[in-house]
């Protein structure tokens, strides 16, 4: 696999035993994350589905490997504007499907939605948020929530 020069040392996401994408670093922004697919990303079997894990809602990716938990659904920040842990499970859930099948987990990047940070996928490449993926809390930085989200040793990451 080559790794365009722009970026620093590529790191290997796996998801059970599946590699899905290359997360690199553009020498240019070390802030930001590029997610770089790898060949026949949306064939590579995978669902994602709200489950439990650790007794509470999880977005988990499944794979023929075994189920992998992603992100573990704990704050009630947004529950009093009606959505529940459960709820914004079940909606991110069905959002990572939708984003795995049109290739967008590749291309994800950071924004702000209504003065709340987001992780999304941009309009085009390099683009603005065009479609949303999640909504973080005031005080968390999406970059750094986004590095989470991507890095293997991290999940699952706690919202």
């Amino acid at each position: 696999m080559n790794i365009p020069r722009q970026y620093a040392t590529p790191v290997l996401l796996f998801w059970g035993f599946q590699l899905l994408f290359v997360a690199c670093t553009p020498r240019s922004d070390p802030d930001a994350v590029t997610l770089i697919p790898v060949q026949n990303l949306n064939a590579s079997g995978i669902d994602y589905t709200c489950g439990t894990y650790e007794g509470a809602p999880a977005t988990i990716a499944r794979t023929a490997d075994g189920n992998t938990p992603i992100i573990r659904w704990m704050s009630e920040y947004f529950t009093p504007s009606g959505w529940t842990p459960k709820m914004r499970c079940d909606e991110v859930s069905q959002r990572f499907n939708r984003f795995h099948q049109q290739g967008w987990l590749a291309q994800l990047t950071t924004g702000n939605l209504n003065d709340l940070p987001v992780i999304c996928a941009p309009q085009f490449p390099g683009g603005d948020c065009g479609e949303l993926l999640l909504t973080l809390e005031p005080q968390e930085a999406a970059a750094v929530v986004l590095q989470d989200l991507v890095n293997p040793e991290v999940a699952p990451i706690q919202r």
